[in-house]
């Protein structure tokens, strides 16, 4: 019984208030993760942390038992990016990202832009050239963007990644190019440049060795990017994969980004991994399989485990062709009883 229990709460830390309050938190959570579960303001206001009594750094990982009192000034400059690289929790992170958004829009304004910028100048196209009106429009939609300040700001808090816009719109670019060409400079056939073993297509190269992420598992309809490694030809991952990030990687990597898409042509299957949180983890759990093999899909990998009191969370493997699969089996998931929340993750 004794090491059932701590396998059930191993991957769970409880440290205190000065008060006594208990506060269960993940497993390598730090002081900041803790200052934004007792309040957004008390995270904001922060300016330093003690553990049982002694001065610690904001990167300090909480233990069992711990003390924690959070030191707080209103005249704090609030959170930093560099909180984003030491936080553990989603709701640090997303709160910090709030306050990154709200407090320092007119700096997120004007290092967004140079951002762009220097993307845009190092894939050698004029800056007006890219930023027309009719191509930002996706991103205006999908984001809901109203103007080209809310464009800088959301690039310049990581919202979107420079990359992303710039690699978007230099294909749009590359297309228009190429239709107003004379017709003696075009080719007298199509010509794809391609993998047929994973249904992506390589703007620019062809024959070259592709590979889907397996930190990410892109499938199609993803949006994609290409990133070329070394001597393993080119990775794609989704664009919204933590991993190719600008913070993520050094200034070398960030010009290995390369233009891909999928083509019309893809693999038998591909994986994708869906994370369930929700009560009553045995019952859940088989109306969510029988939810999934009534849609037809086939479950790879299963995993339980449980995080607090009466909650577990549930990882599903599920082979499915594209993303308008992996839509249908959130929402048929979503509205089993006992279900709480069904994201996409990456490994």
């Amino acid at each position: 019984m004794n090491s059932l229990k701590i396998d059930m709460f191993s991957d769970q830390v409880f440290a205190f208030t000065p008060k006594g309050k208990v506060i269960p938190l993940p497993n390598g959570s730090t002081v900041i993760d803790f200052a934004f579960a007792i309040h957004s303001q008390v995270g904001s206001k922060m300016v330093g942390a003690k553990a049982n009594g002694r001065i610690v750094p904001n990167t300090y990982k909480l233990i069992n038992g711990d003390i924690i009192e959070i030191l707080t000034s209103p005249h704090a400059k609030g959170p930093s990016h560099d909180w984003l690289k030491i936080v553990k929790t989603s709701q640090a992170r997303t709160k910090i990202n709030q306050w990154l958004k709200r407090e320092k829009r007119d700096e997120n304004i004007i290092h967004g832009k140079d951002m762009l910028e220097k993307e845009a100048k190092r894939v050698n196209i004029p800056f007006n050239s890219l930023f027309r009106e009719e191509w930002l429009s996706i991103f205006f939609k999908k984001y809901t963007l109203s103007d080209m300040d809310d464009l800088y700001a959301s690039v310049g808090f990581g919202g979107l990644s420079a990359q992303k816009v710039v690699m978007h719109l230099r294909e749009e670019y590359l297309k228009e190019q190429k239709k107003n060409a004379p017709e003696e400079s075009r080719p007298t056939h199509a010509i794809r440049k391609k993998n047929n073993t994973t249904g992506i297509e390589v703007k620019g190269i062809d024959n070259c060795l592709v590979r889907l992420s397996k930190c990410c598992n892109p499938v199609p309809g993803d949006d994609i990017v290409g990133f070329i490694t070394k001597g393993r030809g080119v990775s794609v991952h989704r664009a919204d994969c933590p991993n190719i990030q600008p913070s993520a990687l050094s200034e070398e990597d960030r010009n290995r980004f390369i233009i891909v898409d999928w083509c019309g042509e893809k693999s038998k299957s591909y994986v994708a991994t869906l994370r369930v949180e929700a009560d009553d983890a045995t019952g859940v759990m088989m109306r969510i399989t029988a939810v999934i093999a009534d849609m037809g899909i086939e479950c790879v990998s299963i995993n339980a485990r449980k995080i607090k009191n009466k909650t577990s969370v549930m990882t599903f493997g599920l082979e499915i062709s594209d993303t308008d699969d992996l839509k249908r089996a959130i929402t048929r998931i979503s509205q089993i009883s006992g279900v709480s929340e069904v994201t996409r993750t990456t490994n």
